[in-house]
C-alpha cells in the first residue's frame, strides 16, 4: 500500500512539473507586432509586444534611433537619418526590429522642397579611382552613344524625362556574358563593345567609386537565380565567375523567385544601394517562367562647388511648353562653371566637389523652339560633340549670374526599354524562339526589363539614383509580353557626367515644372 501511495505522489509531482513547465514556456513567449518600421527624425512609432515579463530594448546605433518600453509598446524615436536595429529581449528570448529613419518633416514649406540634399561621404582613395577611370576613356563614347539612343526612345515631346541609360548598360554588360551567337553580336554591337573580355577587365574600374573626395558615387550589381530550371553545365565559368570577378555582383542562388521573401530581398537591396531614394523596384514576385533576375543600382551625391544661397531662392516664372508657371528658382553669382554657345545650344557646366563631376545644361540657341526638338534633329556624333564643348577651354566664359530651378524628377520605365533596345538593334534577346542565352541555360530569353530613377536638385547639390532590373525567363513556360546670364527658365536637357572618363551617368529633359 505504501508503494502504491508513493507511486501516486511521484506521478502527481511529475505531472505538476510538466504542467508548470508548459505554462512557463507559453507565458514567456516573446512576440513583436512589427519587424520593420519607418520613422522620421524627432518623431516616434509604437510597436506592440507580447511577453509575460517587461522586455529590455537596445538600439544598435542610438545616434540614429532610440528605443524604450512604455506599457505594452516599444517606443522607437528617430534621431538621425539612417538605418539601425532595435533588439528586444525577455526571458531568454529575443526579437529584432529593423528601423529606417527618414529626415525630419518640415511644415513651413512643401515637403518636396524642404529636404536638402544629403551630405556626401568621402571615397576611400579618389586618386586610384581617377587613374582607373582614365582607362575607361576609350569606352566613354560607346557608353554615351548607347545612352543617347536609349534616351531618344524614352523621351517624349512636351514631357519630362529622367533616366540612367548607364545603369541599363551595366546590367546588359553583365548579361552579355551569358549570351552567344547572333544574340551576343546584336547586343555588343548596340553597346559599342568590340571585345567583351577586354571590356570585362575594364568594368571593375567603373565600379571603383568616386574620383572626387567630395562626391559619392556607388555602383552595385546583383543576380538572383531561381531553382526551377536547369542551368548550363559551364554556367559557373562562363557567367557567374566573370559577373562576380569583374562586376562585383552579389550572387544569390536557388532562390524562390515566386516568393514574397524574394521581392522583399530585392527591394531591400535597392533601398540600401540607393541610400533610400528607390525603395521599391518589384511590386510582386516573378511568374512561374522566371529563371533569373539581374540588377544594377547607381547612386550619385554631389554638392555644388559653388553652392546656391538658400536665402536667394525666390519665386520666378518658368516658361514651359504648357505655359508659364511660378517655381522656386535658385540664384548664384560669380559662378565659375563653363559656358558655350553654338548654332544649336547655349550650355552651362556646373561642377560638383573638386570638379571631377559636373551637371551639363543645354537650352536651345533659338528661343522660339525647345532644347528637346533641337536635340532630336542631331546625330549621335553631333550630340557627343555637343557635350565635348564643355571640355574646350577656348569656349569657356565666366558666368556671373546663374539661375537654376530647384526641382525633382522621377522616371519609371518598363516595356519602353525593350522597345528602345529593339530600335537600336537588340532584338533576338527578347525573342524566345531565337534568343541565345545558352551560357546560362537552355531556352532562356529576356522577358522583362525595368528601371526606376529619381533626382533631387537643390541649393546644396544633387542627389540621383537609378535601379535597373532584367528578368530572364524560360521559353517552355512563355507568357505573351506587350511592347553670361544663364537663366534656366525654359525647357532644357541636362546630364550628370564623370569628367575623368567623360561617361554620362544620368540624362534628362525638363519641359515643364
Amino acid at each position: 500500500m505504501k508503494k502504491i501511495i508513493s507511486y501516486i505522489l511521484m506521478f502527481a509531482m511529475l505531472a505538476g512539473l510538466f504542467i508548470t513547465t508548459e505554462y512557463t514556456d507559453a507565458a514567456t513567449k516573446l512576440k513583436v507586432a512589427k519587424k520593420k518600421v519607418t520613422v522620421r527624425v524627432k518623431e516616434s512609432v509604437k510597436v506592440k509586444y507580447t511577453s509575460a515579463k517587461k522586455p529590455k530594448v537596445t538600439s544598435k546605433n542610438k545616434k540614429i534611433a532610440k528605443a524604450k518600453v512604455k506599457g505594452k509598446n516599444i517606443v522607437i524615436t528617430g534621431v538621425k537619418k539612417g538605418k539601425t536595429n532595435v533588439t528586444v529581449k525577455a526571458a531568454g528570448k529575443s526579437a529584432v526590429i529593423k528601423v529606417t529613419v527618414k529626415k525630419e518633416k518640415k511644415t513651413d514649406t512643401p515637403e518636396s522642397l524642404a529636404e536638402p540634399t544629403a551630405t556626401p561621404y568621402p571615397t576611400t582613395n579618389p586618386q586610384l579611382v581617377d587613374e582607373a577611370l582614365k582607362k575607361m576613356e576609350p569606352y566613354a563614347l560607346s557608353v554615351n552613344k548607347f545612352s543617347f539612343g536609349i534616351f531618344n526612345n524614352l523621351k517624349k515631346d512636351d514631357s519630362n524625362t529622367f533616366a540612367s541609360p548607364f545603369s541599363l548598360y551595366m546590367a546588359l554588360a553583365m548579361l552579355a556574358n551569358g549570351t552567344d551567337g547572333n544574340t551576343k553580336n546584336e547586343l555588343l554591337s548596340a553597346m559599342g563593345i568590340n571585345d567583351l573580355s577586354e571590356f570585362n577587365n575594364n568594368a571593375k574600374y567603373i565600379l571603383a567609386g568616386s574620383s572626387d573626395e567630395k562626391v559619392t558615387l556607388n555602383i552595385a550589381n546583383a543576380v538572383w537565380t531561381g531553382n526551377r530550371f536547369e542551368l548550363a553545365a559551364d554556367v559557373e565559368k562562363d557567367f557567374f565567375e566573370p559577373v562576380k570577378n569583374y562586376y562585383n555582383a552579389d550572387i544569390k542562388k536557388d532562390v524562390d523567385l515566386m516568393s514574397q521573401d524574394f521581392v522583399d530581398d530585392v527591394n531591400q537591396w535597392a533601398d540600401e544601394k540607393t541610400n533610400g531614394m528607390i525603395k521599391k523596384v518589384l511590386a510582386e514576385p516573378l511568374d512561374e517562367g522566371a529563371a533569373m533576375l539581374l540588377a544594377n543600382a547607381v547612386y550619385f551625391l554631389g554638392t555644388w562647388t559653388n553652392p546656391f544661397r538658400t536665402e536667394a531662392t525666390a519665386e520666378k516664372e518658368f516658361n514651359g511648353v504648357k505655359g508659364k508657371k511660378k517655381i522656386q528658382m535658385m540664384l548664384n553669382g560669380g559662378v565659375y562653371g563653363k559656358y558655350f554657345k553654338n548654332d544649336s545650344f547655349v550650355g552651362a557646366s556646373l561642377p560638383y566637389g573638386n570638379g571631377n563631376y559636373e551637371m551639363d545644361i543645354l537650352m536651345s540657341a533659338d528661343t522660339s523652339t525647345t532644347a528637346g526638338k533641337v536635340w532630336n534633329s542631331l546625330s549621335a556624333d553631333d550630340k557627343a560633340k555637343t557635350f565635348a564643348n564643355f571640355s574646350v577651354n577656348e569656349n569657356s566664359k565666366k558666368i556671373n549670374v546663374l539661375q537654376l530651378p530647384k526641382f525633382e524628377l522621377e522616371g519609371d520605365y518598363g516595356d519602353e526599354l525593350i522597345q528602345a533596345l529593339n530600335n537600336i538593334g537588340v532584338k533576338d534577346l527578347f525573342n524566345s524562339k531565337v534568343s541565345d542565352l545558352s551560357k546560362i541555360g537552355k531556352d532562356f530569353f529576356v522577358s522583362k526589363i525595368a528601371q526606376k530613377a529619381k533626382l533631387k536638385v537643390d541649393e546644396k547639390g544633387t542627389e540621383a539614383a537609378a535601379v535597373t532590373t532584367i528578368a530572364v525567363g524560360n521559353a517552355s513556360i512563355e507568357k505573351p509580353v506587350e511592347w553670361i546670364e544663364f537663366i534656366v527658365d525654359r525647357p532644357f536637357i541636362f546630364a550628370i557626367r564623370d569628367r575623368v572618363s567623360g561617361m554620362i551617368l544620368f540624362i534628362g529633359e525638363v519641359n515643364d515644372l
